[in-house]
């Protein structure tokens, strides 16, 4: 009984991304990609995110693939949406469909690949039970040997803007002392981006928090300014 609603749950999981994160979503994307203007302004923005990243990167939720275009040579990414992946395919990025439910968080796409650093930007809040799926994805990421792990999500402003965002995640979540155990990763460094305190982002919806999780022993690259 227990095994079958857990498949239940993961179907009706898969349901409601689909419906989330279709066809218009993408369209969405890609048009915010092909605004040579806010690419523009954009870049500043992915190099300042690449600087935390070390060897080559999954993006997990890579979207139009506006990262992939900054990332390491052998970089990734996995989006559910297949019309998102297309449009990073067709412009020649590594990108791959990848059902993040079915596949049950354990990155299977990655065995084999020699990657360094797992990013998620903007993607964790879209879960109902963040914590549960971090906790998976480390679990997995160090056994794959991954050394870093990048998790960049909004502040309050941010979170609202967007009705497919279920969680909303501040300092606090990642100081939890149960969030790392048994995880083989430690965090590293908390700051807020661009403005470096909590509550810039209950105003300015362009600010974020960002994560710098390493591996026990695996990282050595450093990352300052905690939030204040």
């Amino acid at each position: 009984m227990q095994r079958w609603r857990a498949c239940r749950q993961i179907k009706a999981d898969r349901a409601e991304m689909s419906g989330n994160f279709d066809s218009v979503y993408a369209s969405k994307q890609i048009a915010r990609e092909q605004n040579h203007l806010r690419r523009a302004v954009r870049s500043v923005y992915l190099r300042t995110l690449l600087k935390l990243t070390e060897g080559a990167v999954c993006d997990l939720g890579c979207g139009a693939g506006s990262f992939l275009r900054y990332a390491p040579h052998s970089s990734v990414g996995l989006d559910i949406n297949p019309h998102a992946v297309a449009y990073c395919r067709a412009n020649g990025l590594d990108a791959s469909v990848y059902d993040v439910v079915e596949d049950g968080f354990s990155l299977t796409p990655l065995m084999g690949r020699n990657i360094g650093t797992l990013l998620l930007n903007h993607v964790l809040e879209h879960f109902p039970e963040s914590m549960s799926m971090l906790r998976t994805l480390l679990l997995r990421s160090h056994s794959l040997g991954i050394r870093r792990a990048v998790i960049v999500t909004p502040g309050k402003r941010g979170f609202a803007a967007d009705p497919t965002h279920q969680s909303y995640i501040d300092a606090d979540f990642y100081l939890q002392p149960s969030i790392f155990d048994r995880s083989g990763f430690r965090l590293q460094s908390l700051r807020y981006f661009p403005l470096p305190f909590q509550s810039a982002g209950d105003a300015f919806v362009y600010n974020e928090l960002r994560a710098v999780l390493v591996a026990e022993g695996g990282s050595t690259k450093t990352h300052s300014r905690p939030p204040t």
